[in-house]
């Protein structure tokens, strides 16, 4: 990481060092699994206002044929900041998905799509009023294709969605 000082303002001194690992495993015929890891470190402000922030960043995707007219696919993908001066955490995100894609062969003209998502999103403290806010959501779908005569396609998507807002001090 570099440090760097802003000529002309007061002395403020910023620091980041990163680590990213990422790799992928798959087998074309069967299944594809990708992910993609990161830690970042933070430190530095002005003379007696230092601050040390950690962020950790996880991406993660798989499908995996089943058949071949099935296909299981799933996405989980985190990020959380933690302020480590204040031992607080400023910011949090969870997105997990699990879903299925049905094509039947003898029937290709249809196609199916189902998933449950779940995600969750705790954003910065809001420095006006103070608060800081948690979202979570439940979302589950369900969204059938079918192929019509010309290059045209009809679909439609069914959904129910639940959230959740949870707003407190930081």
């Amino acid at each position: 990481g570099g440090r760097t000082a802003r000529p002309g303002l007061l002395a403020v001194e910023q620091a980041r060092d990163a680590l990213s690992l990422g790799g992928e495993w798959l087998r074309e015929d069967a299944w594809k699994l990708t992910s993609r890891q990161e830690v970042r470190l933070d430190e530095g402000g002005p003379a007696g206002q230092e601050l040390r922030k950690l962020q950790v960043v996880s991406l993660n995707h798989g499908q995996v044929a089943v058949t071949n007219e099935m296909t299981l696919f799933g996405r989980a993908n985190y990020m959380r900041t933690q302020n480590q001066t204040q031992d607080a955490t400023e910011a949090e995100a969870l997105e997990f998905t699990a879903g299925f894609a049905f094509r039947p062969v003898t029937h290709d003209w249809l196609h199916l799509v189902g998933k449950y998502s779940e995600l969750v999103e705790q954003r910065p403290q809001n420095d006006n009023a103070g608060l800081q806010e948690r979202t979570v959501k439940h979302i589950f779908s369900i969204e059938p294709v079918a192929e019509l005569p010309w290059r045209l396609s009809l679909g439609q998507k069914f959904a129910f969605r639940r959230a959740t807002d949870t707003y407190g001090l930081g």
